[in-house]
């Protein structure tokens, strides 16, 4: 099973409250988890550019 979001949050939780036309800094960031048989735990990773 993969689970994603479609677009990150921000930094802090004030950072967010409603969608909208304003871009949110760090909203660009997103999460990723896979879960089932075979998958082997990575921990957290990074893939920030």
């Amino acid at each position: 099973m993969n689970i994603v979001t479609d677009h990150g949050r921000g930094a802090t939780v004030n950072d967010w409250g409603k969608h909208g036309a304003k871009h949110v800094v760090g909203s660009e960031q997103i999460w990723f988890a896979a879960i089932g048989p075979g998958v082997k735990s990575a921990g957290i990773t990074s893939t920030a550019v």
